[in-house]
């Protein structure tokens, strides 16, 4: 499988944006074809008053591209992180 490089989140609550959300991330994905989809997740939530949309995605190939600035590698650690008490 390709390394995840990105992530990429599109969420509304507004009910036009909801119905539309759908064809904004194809039209999001076909303007950036330096990237691949590995993976989606799709979530609804809803509280008295909201109901939120939300569409993440999960990128492979050259986030370059589209970023202001290119990623920095992450050092990555085995030992775990502390935890600070708030």
């Amino acid at each position: 499988m390709a390394p995840l490089v990105a992530v990429k989140v599109f969420s509304t609550t507004m009910f036009r944006d909801r119905e539309a959300l759908g064809a904004r991330v194809t039209e999001w994905l076909a303007a950036h074809p330096e990237l691949k989809l590995l993976d989606r997740d799709v979530r609804q939530s809803s509280d008295e008053k909201f109901h939120c949309l939300t569409i993440t995605l999960f990128l492979s190939g050259n986030p370059d591209a589209y970023l202001a600035e290119p990623l920095l590698p992450v050092a990555r650690s085995s030992a775990p992180r502390p935890v600070t008490p708030r």
